[in-house]
């Protein structure tokens, strides 16, 4: 189980490394926050869509994926579940999101995904541990070559 590195790679991109800055719309952040709040106490995981214009990614889809790990601490994407989803979305696949329970770091097995991939990926936890008047911080990275680093990002209404 899991999406291998050769889904990833294989698609053709716009994106032009390293990527400098992503903009990311309040309706794809919102919806971001639903599903890590629909899925909490695990982690969850999204696909993330959008374009690039140069060294700029604007991310204006997001979609759920099973977390099939099912864990408070990682998470797993099935390959038929990700070319499933692939084949509904109109938008080229520019990277994933993931939650965790407390931190915006990426752990070691989120910076090989990171580099194996290609694609940046949003890390995502949720600011209050309550339920109620929880707001999603994030916090993005990309890699160039061996090495990982935060991409700035915005938010675009």
């Amino acid at each position: 189980m899991g999406v291998t590195v050769r889904s990833f790679t294989d698609m053709k991109t716009s994106l032009k490394p390293p990527v400098s800055e992503i903009i990311l719309y309040r309706d794809v952040l919102n919806l971001l926050q639903d599903i890590t709040d629909a899925h909490r106490p695990y982690e969850c995981c999204a696909a993330l869509f959008g374009r690039a214009v140069g060294h700029t990614l604007k991310i204006s889809q997001a979609a759920s994926l099973p977390n099939r790990r099912m864990s408070r601490s990682q998470f797993g994407i099935a390959e038929d579940d990700f070319m499933s989803l692939l084949s509904k979305v109109k938008l080229p696949f520019c990277g994933l999101y993931h939650s965790q329970k407390q931190s915006l770091f990426p752990s070691k097995k989120d910076i090989v995904g990171i580099k194996q991939t290609r694609r940046p990926w949003l890390i995502g936890t949720m600011e209050s541990p309550s339920k109620s008047g929880s707001t999603l911080k994030v916090r993005a990275y990309a890699s160039r070559g061996e090495h990982v680093f935060v991409v700035d990002h915005r938010i675009k209404m």
